[in-house]
């Protein structure tokens, strides 16, 4: 009988003819709308941030890798995206070294100390982000601000804590000309992002979906029909939802835990937003939150859907 070779990799695991290394770079492509929009509107800083953090990640990935871990790959994707989308969760006027550290914290605690890519418990990007958010006072509010055309722009949760919802237009927070971390803001950004991976299949659409859904709901109940656009296209959430809540190393495996997992994430972003607790950074946490369920929400789906499916035809 002729022995068959299997071979055994850590997550994510392939289950479609794409390769890995293609939807890395199908996810980078789903990237640059917001790169280009955080270079628009915020110019050289946002060149100078992304361009450090993804150089900081990827040579701390590959040191870090070689000494515990005792390999690296010089196309690793992955530290390429954890930089960038790192970057694009930072505030405009971060200091570089802040930026450093978070690399650092995002790449050795968050990964490499877990065993490598695809075994992470959190996202590395969401992971360095709040703890930088814990250790630099104003991370969330203040260091948000930039000098625009019209003079200091502020983030929109700093505004809606004090002020109602039309002091911003709408139309701000559609084109991504509002306060706010770097490369979040510019929701067509994100919508054409989701796009992309949601027609190559990179992610599975309804994570975001479903998350949206719940965060709409709850931003209802908590602050009326009217507070749904304003809070839904303002801060990190949409580009966290597309962009960092499905990743396939953070995310639960099954479909139930997934829908599960999507729903308390929208609807935990909704319930901080209440307050405006962190500012821009609140999604973040609630992220890591999620990230840290995800075994637990397998585990449950594991027992209640295939358990009795198994149980079935005993």
């Amino acid at each position: 009988m002729e022995k068959r070779k299997y071979l055994v990799s850590a997550t994510p695991h392939i289950r479609r003819r794409m390769s890995v290394e293609i939807q890395y770079l199908i996810l980078l492509l789903a990237l640059v709308p917001s790169v280009v929009s955080s270079i628009i509107f915020h110019t050289f800083p946002a060149l100078l941030i992304l361009s450090v953090s993804i150089l900081s990640c990827y040579v701390f990935d590959m040191f870090f890798s070689f000494i515990f871990l005792g390999h690296f790959s010089f196309r690793d994707f992955s530290s390429v995206i954890t930089g960038l989308v790192l970057g694009l969760v930072m505030p405009v006027q971060i200091p570089i070294y802040f930026l450093i550290i978070a690399s650092l914290i995002s790449t050795l605690v968050a990964k490499v100390l877990f065993g490598g890519e695809g075994k992470e418990l959190v996202h590395g990007a969401a992971f360095g982000a709040c703890v930088i958010s814990a250790l630099v006072a104003g991370f969330g509010t203040t260091l948000v601000a930039y000098s625009g055309v019209v003079g200091e722009v502020l983030s929109p949760l700093e505004i809606y804590a004090e002020s109602g919802y039309g002091v911003v237009p709408i139309l701000d927070l559609f084109l991504g000309n509002a306060g706010g971390m770097l490369g979040t803001t510019c929701a067509i950004a994100s919508i054409v992002g989701f796009l992309i991976l949601s027609i190559s299949g990179v992610f599975d659409f309804y994570i975001p979906v479903l998350s949206i859904v719940a965060f709409v709901i709850v931003t209802i109940f908590t602050k009326g029909v009217e507070g749904i656009l304003p809070e839904l296209l303002t801060g990190s959430f949409l580009f966290v939802s597309v962009f960092m809540l499905p990743s396939h190393s953070s995310s639960p495996a099954l479909w139930p835990a997934k829908a599960a997992y999507s729903v308390l994430f929208g609807a935990l972003a909704a319930a901080v937003r209440v307050n405006y607790l962190f500012g821009e950074a609140g999604v973040l946490f609630c992220l890591l939150l999620m990230n840290i369920l995800s075994p637990l929400l397998d585990m449950l789906a594991s027992v209640f859907f295939r358990g009795r499916r198994a149980k079935k035809y005993e």
